[in-house]
């Protein structure tokens, strides 16, 4: 909306909206479902994020808190960004040995922008990380309010408390860490697991990720051979992302009881890169792959094939897109009726379908590179609820209009085209788009 006030406003008139285009703009969900857009840093793209919800000792008030790394070289750049505070700035810092680096960036409104500002300091966390050096993170994890992990290429996790402080280093793992997930048995346990790149699951005890001790020792299950790069959990099962291969696994004492391989026929080697599951149906996705394979979670068996780049293709009513540019690069599935699946793809596409139907509800493109990860965030806040779903990438797309026409693209760069972002979309945007498409038919009656 303000990136639309602001080119109403243009004193050439020649570069502001039609009339037309204004009508348009108002109609779409976007409009509304697009909540804020989060510019981190220049050429750094958010790999991963995570949440967490705590209470201000200050205020008293419940805070949602997002935590997302970029990879500056071979160092990681955490950032820190409050949902729940008006005009919040991104704070954050880069990891490499003991220096720290905060940056801040001023809150982007919806369709709006500010430019980063970077300040350097010379502080350093509580615990020297000189035992293990801060490597590429490839995921963190908020395991509760005051307790966030981050596993590294390295094979290191660092505990990080609410302070954004490191409380405790563990002994390096065998092997990288891919992915993280934290889960409790119906016997009680509560545990923090780390898939790791050569197949095996590292597993501790929440508990003892707090106690500073560097000789705690993770208990290691060897599942295949190959990398682990999703895990989600489902009733009395652990299903893993392993090469070519989902694997069912049991919590209790850690067996597959489920192994089936996932791969499109015409994807053969690569390996799978996320799934989601449903109450009957597992969603899998591969490498370099756009296609969205669906298997019944009880026989495993295959239920039929999504073609993402067809979807898109129709949806837009486009003739020809690059299928490496439609592989699929996240998944994350609504379950509470009517049930969605939103697919980021590697063109900065989000595509969002029915689950039920498999019919594509909408396709949205307000990002540049690759959406790499996704989730939902649903908390209850200061008296009222959230449900969103953000999508972590590089660059945003800002609504342009008249002034393409005759300027080129290259002179046009928007300042937010170079920066990693952060999207925060109302998760009803879906069952707003029928409604406001409605609305926009209602208005075309009188033109």
């Amino acid at each position: 909306m303000e990136q639309l006030i602001i080119s109403c406003l243009q004193e050439n008139p020649t570069l502001r909206p039609t009339a037309q285009q204004v009508h348009d703009q108002l109609c779409t969900a976007e409009l509304i479902g697009l909540k804020v857009v989060v510019p981190t840093l220049a050429d750094l793209s958010v790999e991963a994020f995570t949440f967490r919800t705590f209470t201000c000792e200050q205020t008293k008030n419940t805070n949602a808190e997002v935590w997302m790394v970029s990879l500056c070289g071979s160092s990681t750049v955490l950032s820190v960004f409050n949902l729940t505070q008006k005009n919040a700035m991104l704070e954050g810092k880069l990891l490499m040995e003991n220096r720290d680096t905060i940056s801040r960036s001023r809150r982007s409104s919806e369709d709006g922008s500010e430019d980063s500002d970077i300040q350097s300091t010379g502080s350093r966390d509580h615990m020297s990380i000189s035992r293990g050096h801060m490597s590429r993170m490839n995921c963190l994890l908020a395991v509760n309010s005051n307790t966030i992990v981050m596993g590294g290429h390295n094979g290191v996790i660092y505990v990080y408390d609410g302070n954004r402080c490191i409380k405790n280093i563990l002994p390096a793992l065998p092997s990288s860490i891919l992915s993280m997930l934290h889960f409790r048995t119906t016997k009680g346990d509560d545990y923090v697991c780390a898939g790791l790149l050569n197949g095996s699951l590292a597993l501790y005890d929440h508990y003892m990720l707090q106690v500073e001790d560097n000789q705690l020792q993770a208990k290691i299950f060897h599942m295949g051979d190959g990398p682990i790069t999703c895990m989600k959990r489902h009733h009395h099962k652990l299903y893993v992302c392993s090469g070519e291969e989902v694997l069912g696994i049991n919590i209790q004492d850690f067996t597959v009881k489920d192994r089936w391989n996932a791969t499109h026929p015409s994807y053969r080697g690569q390996p799978l890169r996320c799934l989601v599951i449903g109450l009957k149906m597992v969603w899998t996705a591969q490498r370099f792959c756009p296609h969205l394979q669906l298997w019944d979670i009880e026989t495993t068996r295959h239920r039929g094939t999504l073609p993402c780049c067809e979807l898109v293709k129709s949806h837009l009513q486009k003739e020809a897109l690059d299928s490496h540019d439609m592989r699929v690069t996240s998944l994350y599935l609504k379950e509470a009726p009517p049930a969605e699946l939103w697919v980021g793809l590697g063109s900065g596409h989000l595509l969002i379908i029915n689950a039920s139907t498999r019919v594509p509800l909408m396709v949205v493109q307000r990002q540049l590179g690759p959406i790499r990860c996704m989730d939902a965030v649903k908390a209850a806040v200061t008296g009222k609820s959230i449900n969103l779903v953000l999508t972590g990438s590089y660059g945003f797309v800002e609504q342009r209009y008249r002034e393409e026409q005759n300027t080129d693209k290259a002179t046009r760069r928007s300042s937010l085209e170079s920066y990693g972002s952060l999207l925060v979309w109302d998760a009803a945007m879906p069952q707003l788009k029928p409604l406001m498409d409605k609305y926009g038919e209602r208005q075309n009656v009188y033109r």
